[in-house]
């Protein structure tokens, strides 16, 4: 009951932020790195990964290549990706979605990252026997923090932490109390 209360809430609250966005015809991305360097790397890493596949699937060819001389000055592949978007799970559904789309999934894998920050928060919270009604007041607040808010759609690979923070803590906190 608490996770299907959390989840509705969260939806309103992520779709007020994200409507005057999207009313409005942008991206909730700042100029800073958030466009020249994580959506550049998005949209590459998603043709990168639907090409892969196409070559796999219907020339038979397993094919990675490793040296793109458009990136930059000419760079390897891995080592300029690295650090941006290889690795990261939420960009595995690159392989499914269109180019065209992709700008508007950029947006949603940001209000994903801030949903999995609450939702852990919670189960972190919820581990403690918190009432649910304060751990849902804080889970929002955790989730719609303002430093959440501006990297989950900017640099949104430092909200990960955001997320991997109250599972590790739980961690250590059930080797403590076996």
């Amino acid at each position: 009951k608490y996770y299907l209360t959390y989840t509705l809430v969260f939806a309103v609250f992520a779709a007020v932020h994200l409507s005057f966005f999207f009313l409005n015809g942008k991206l909730p991305m700042k100029a800073s790195d958030g466009l020249p360097q994580d959506y550049n790397a998005f949209l590459y890493w998603g043709d990168y990964i639907r090409n892969f596949f196409k070559t796999l699937i219907f020339e038979h060819r397993f094919e990675l290549p490793a040296y793109d001389s458009t990136i930059g000055y000419g760079a390897d592949i891995m080592l300029t990706l690295h650090y941006h978007v290889i690795g990261d799970p939420f960009y595995l559904i690159l392989a499914l979605i269109p180019r065209s789309y992709l700008d508007i999934c950029f947006g949603l894998v940001g209000a994903l990252r801030l949903y999995l920050a609450g939702l852990t928060f919670s189960i972190y919270a919820l581990y403690h026997k918190n009432k649910e009604k304060y751990v849902l007041a804080g889970a929002l607040t955790y989730a719609f923090s303002g430093y959440l808010l501006t990297v989950c759609f900017t640099n949104n690979m430092f909200a990960m932490p955001a997320i991997y923070f109250p599972l590790i803590v739980l961690g250590i906190d059930k080797e403590f109390n076996k």
